[in-house]
């Protein structure tokens, strides 16, 4: 509403903005877009804004608007929204067969350095462990999720994330996938993570492949 102070009415805004984008509600989140008065907004608000129409942008396939809208938000380096900016421009990149993944690797992990305590944490470390596997960094991705196990009891991500663990440690020592590693990082990382060897047969012969 109008009758509202400015400061209050852009929050409104944005709240619904962020709704109505994380439901896919196209035609609410454009509606809310055009009521935005840009100049009655703090920079927070703009980078917020800026990222909300960069996903708006994403869900309607405009790809190259989204990943400009991102690079406003990285480059105005708010905290708030610095890391959701630069966790969407590296998985829009990763779904766009763009990615550098080394890069990726090195830029996700300065964010989750800086960033703790909230889900943005969680998802930053979910995807920078699925690129630290497809990099070979496995010793990396398992101390990530050693990581996220401890200080993140019950969750989603914590749950895929052990399921990951676990396939990539048997696809390691069953698969023949440590051939890649040199010898004695491929025995190091075993013992360093054992715990994640598989009961049973399994077991058995991931320790007769050793």
């Amino acid at each position: 509403s109008s009758s509202y102070p400015n400061w209050i009415r852009s929050r409104f805004l944005l709240a619904g903005m962020r709704a109505a984008v994380g439901r896919e509600d196209v035609a609410l989140a454009t509606r809310l877009v055009r009521q935005v008065d840009l100049a009655l907004m703090s920079p927070d608000q703009i980078a917020e804004f800026e990222l909300l129409s960069g996903s708006l942008d994403e869900i309607n396939g405009r790809y190259a608007e989204a990943l400009e809208s991102y690079g406003r938000v990285i480059a105005a380096d708010r905290r708030p929204t610095t890391p959701e900016a630069v966790l969407r421009t590296i998985a829009l990149l990763d779904e766009m067969d763009r990615l550098d993944v080394p890069r990726a690797v090195a830029t996700l992990s300065a964010q989750s350095a800086i960033w703790r305590g909230d889900t943005k944490e969680l998802a930053i470390i979910e995807k920078l462990v699925d690129l630290q596997y497809r990099n070979g960094s496995y010793r990396d991705a398992f101390s990530l999720t050693r990581q996220a196990a401890d200080i993140n009891s019950n969750s989603d991500v914590l749950s895929r994330l052990m399921e990951r663990a676990q396939v990539e440690f048997a696809g390691l020592y069953l698969d023949g996938q440590a051939d890649s590693l040199d010898a004695i990082e491929a025995l190091s990382i075993y013992y360093d993570f054992r715990q994640l060897t598989p009961a049973g047969t399994q077991g058995d012969l991931m320790i007769r492949n050793l």
